[in-house]
């Protein structure tokens, strides 16, 4: 059982937490958790996204298509032009966020 907890655990989060059956009825969610090296809380857990910053992210998006050489900094004048009222720092964070 130990060989197959280790190898269990290499498997990345993601696909890890994908493993979990809720109706099975022979193990339940915290034996489930424990074998994948997961903790019971991030079972239950759902990421919060936030619909203004889809909004941003697709501006920002298509600033950047027609601009690819465009910084944080003139993402940020580019989104205050549109009418957006945004910081460096949190067009930085969306961009980081998108892989640009």
């Amino acid at each position: 059982m130990t060989g197959l907890k280790k190898n269990l655990r290499s498997l990345p989060h993601d696909e890890r937490k994908a493993l979990i059956n809720t109706n099975d009825s022979t193990l339940s969610l915290s034996q489930q958790s424990e074998l994948l090296g997961l903790s019971r809380s991030g079972i239950y857990y759902k990421p919060y996204i936030n619909p203004q910053d889809i909004l941003l992210m697709n501006e920002i998006d298509q600033i950047y298509t027609d601009c690819p050489f465009y910084g944080k900094r003139r993402i940020r004048a580019a989104l205050e032009r549109r009418g957006y009222c945004i910081g460096v720092k949190r067009v930085c964070g969306l961009m980081k966020k998108m892989g640009i």
